[in-house]
């Protein structure tokens, strides 16, 4: 079994460090833990574009504000600390945090906790 820990910021989001990689390189960020989003990754574009990720199309978004965007998907690799990479789909976004998804944490069976008084959050695999 698998454990990683990340921290709890200031406005209670959790938070781990990520590892992206595409065709052309690999970015290690700091992504939020975001169980409303069932993608993968999502990253802007700022920090999408040197990795050489694959398009695969587009998808219509729905924010948590309810309004909707369309957004480009994209192809690529993750991994959150010794954590086998997995290929995932990327979401690539204008601008905004680089969030990670549900889909991606069930690439690895994961169980995701937070524990607000420690502020940490933590990934457990089996």
């Amino acid at each position: 079994m698998a454990t990683v820990e990340g921290v709890i910021d200031e406005q209670k989001r959790g938070r781990l460090r990520l590892r992206v990689r595409g065709l052309f390189g690999t970015l290690e960020i700091d992504a939020f833990v975001d169980t409303g989003f069932n993608g993968g990754i999502s990253l802007p574009i700022s920090a999408a574009v040197p990795l050489g990720l694959v398009l695969v199309g587009a998808v219509r978004t729905q924010l948590a504000d309810g309004s909707e965007v369309e957004d480009f998907v994209f192809h690529g690799w993750a991994q959150i600390a010794d954590m086998p990479e997995v290929p995932t789909e990327v979401i690539v976004t204008l601008s905004g945090d680089p969030l990670i998804g549900m889909e991606l944490l069930e690439s690895w069976d994961a169980t995701v906790s937070f524990n607000l008084p420690q502020r940490k959050v933590i990934v457990s695999t089996p």
